[in-house]
């Protein structure tokens, strides 16, 4: 939203568009512990979400996805626009359906595809603001999708026996362990130079162009110590969480006030 506003967005539109994105992240997320309850009960990290459809009800879980979704739906269609509504409806059903019913079952590289669902919602924010979807929306989408696989690539080696156990074919437990570390570092190493386009086409300042750097080199130093040189795998997952999370706020922050002083 700040990158199409090329500042901070109109407030009433932002909290509706946060709303819409956040309804259907709950919704999908819903309808992803119904469709995977068995193997989760395989899987000790996810036993609890059992137990919470357990209190909850498994009708009542479904009804509140449905009812999450549908007003993501409907709101962004009356109150935003309509490509927001379709590139939402879009992330539902890949994520929702596409993604845990068929890629994570049946493909290693399921994490890497299923990225694309992970990533529409920043289509969604530049949508909410300009509808013709610009280069710069777009260079933050693959931003998003490359930053993905390394951050639950780590979660996967890190639970790679309990993938096994309950059945998924996990790069790490279809492909091995070297392998998915190869992986993780090559797209962890590939987000460098795509955050830097958005300051080396001019979408960003410099100021932003050397905070991505700062946070690349860094990102890319500690994802060397903890996964290729040792074993921590849930302490690369925190950091690819920090990371993005930086260079998502400089971005915002070189809307709002680097900008303006360019001008």
């Amino acid at each position: 939203m700040s990158l199409a506003a090329r500042g901070l967005p109109e407030a009433t539109s932002a909290i509706t568009t946060l709303f819409c994105v956040v309804s259907a992240v709950c919704g999908s997320g819903l309808l992803n512990i119904l469709l995977e309850e068995k193997t989760d009960a395989l899987m000790p990290r996810c036993a609890a979400r059992g137990r919470a459809l357990d209190k909850v009800g498994r009708k009542n879980a479904a009804i509140l996805a449905i009812v999450l979704i549908s007003a993501s739906l409907a709101v962004s269609w009356l109150a935003v626009n309509r490509t927001v509504s379709l590139i939402i409806a879009a992330a539902v059903f890949l994520y929702a359906v596409f993604y845990t019913l068929y890629l994570k079952k049946n493909s290693p590289f399921g994490t890497v595809l299923g990225a694309v669902p992970g990533a529409l919602p920043v289509l969604a924010g530049y949508a909410s603001v300009d509808q013709n979807i610009g280069p710069a929306g777009w260079i933050l989408f693959l931003v998003l999708l490359v930053w993905q696989p390394p951050h639950f690539l780590a979660l996967s080696l890190k639970y790679r026996e309990e993938y096994e156990a309950a059945g998924f074919p996990a790069m790490p437990v279809r492909l091995g362990e070297r392998y998915a570390k190869a992986s993780l570092f090559m797209y962890a190493t590939a987000l460098l130079p795509l955050t830097l386009s958005l300051a080396w086409f001019g979408y960003c300042t410099v100021w932003f162009g050397l905070a991505a750097f700062v946070a690349g080199i860094l990102f890319l130093f500690l994802i060397w110590s903890s996964v290729i040189k040792r074993r921590e795998f849930g302490r690369a997952f925190l950091i690819s969480i920090m990371y993005i999370a930086v260079v998502l706020l400089a971005l915002v922050i070189d809307q709002k006030f680097g900008l303006e002083r360019r001008i």
